[in-house]
């Protein structure tokens, strides 16, 4: 892969981003933003590219409160935006695969609105409790596991009417699989992790939901705890 350097210009100030190409050299992947800026504005392209990815990691420690991604990005590493100072986060609806930890230690996210384009959603949105009180479930969602789960501020969740089921599962330690590997494990099958069978801890800690948000989720298929 080639490694670069460029400036980009955002909302009103140019923003510092290192990249490289994809591995079939059609599109960019971001791998750090150091810029400054409080307000960012991702570009569409860079080196006449479309920029499609954010490498993990890359707004880690941001001291941005506001970062709008274009709508070429499709996919979004592991801790993206841990540790950064953002209020909001709107993901756009082209995002259709993202890793776990997105928002670790935003301590003033309040409001995630998540792309509809996402259909698994693994392991959990912040790897510690969190503030964020709004968020939804993707429109076209077919399996979550510990997305909410450290969430224990979440009081607004949007729900599409169009979700008539969700395969909910847990983000978990599997006795058949490497002890330092972290897998997918079906509900009802045979936990290992500390002998902690988990029932899927989707919205473990989100005890503030409403009662009816709360029976929808059951109606849908959850069975762990809020």
């Amino acid at each position: 892969k080639e490694n670069n350097s460029a400036t980009a210009e955002a909302a009103n100030d140019s923003t510092e981003y290192s990249y490289e190409k994809t591995a079939d050299g059609a599109g960019i992947v971001i791998t750090k933003f150091t810029g400054t800026e409080a307000t960012v504005t991702v570009p569409e392209q860079l080196d006449n590219l479309p920029v499609v990815e954010l490498g993990e990691s890359a707004f880690t420690g941001a001291p941005a409160t506001t970062i709008t991604l274009p709508k070429t990005v499709k996919k979004i590493g592991q801790s993206a935006f841990e540790n950064t100072k953002i209020t909001k986060f709107i993901m756009p609806d082209s995002v259709t695969e993202v890793g776990p930890d997105l928002f670790t230690d935003c301590n003033d996210l309040t409001e995630v609105h998540l792309s509809n384009g996402i259909a698994d959603l693994t392991g959990e949105i912040c790897a510690s409790q969190s503030h964020i009180a709004k968020a939804n479930i993707p429109a076209n969602i077919k399996r979550m596991s510990s997305t909410f789960g450290f969430c224990h501020e979440l009081t607004e969740l949007e729900i599409p009417a169009t979700i008539t089921s969700i395969e909910f599962g847990a983000y978990t330690w599997d006795k058949h699989a490497d002890p330092e590997v972290l897998v997918w494990t079906k509900e009802g099958t045979e936990y290992s992790a500390m002998d902690d069978p988990l029932d899927s801890q989707t919205f473990f800690m989100c005890s503030k939901l409403p009662e009816a948000t709360k029976e929808t989720l059951k109606k849908l298929g959850y069975k762990g705890e809020f």
